[in-house]
């Protein structure tokens, strides 16, 4: 019996790490997201949708222009890391990397 771990990963882990991959500035599109999930996590469409409707409820995800998504930080290390970097790295609006997850500026 192979266990594959990949499989251990609810959809809103995928849907976090495949847009913490793709790094793209000012957000990942639904469908680069669900394509990098496909080819890189062997992930079939289901609950993609659903996924990304609760990481915007819950705050885990930030919707941008043009129906692009972040991932925002949510523990309390990386949002004191993300007050003591906000006068030197960026302004209100920007996106910037906080220990490996991109965080958007409030």
């Amino acid at each position: 019996f192979f266990f594959d771990l990949r499989m251990a990963d609810t959809v809103m882990d995928k849907v976090c790490k495949a847009i913490r991959a793709l790094n793209e500035e000012g957000g990942s599109h639904p469908s680069q997201i669900l394509k990098y999930m496909k080819e890189e996590l062997g992930f079939d469409n289901k609950g993609f949708a659903r996924a990304i409707k609760k990481g915007l409820a819950r705050s885990i995800l930030k919707r941008h222009d043009r129906d692009k998504y972040t991932v925002v930080a949510r523990s309390k290390s990386n949002a004191q890391s993300q007050k003591q970097s906000a006068g030197s790295k960026g302004s209100k609006g920007s996106v910037i990397n906080v220990g490996g997850v991109m965080v958007t500026m409030v």
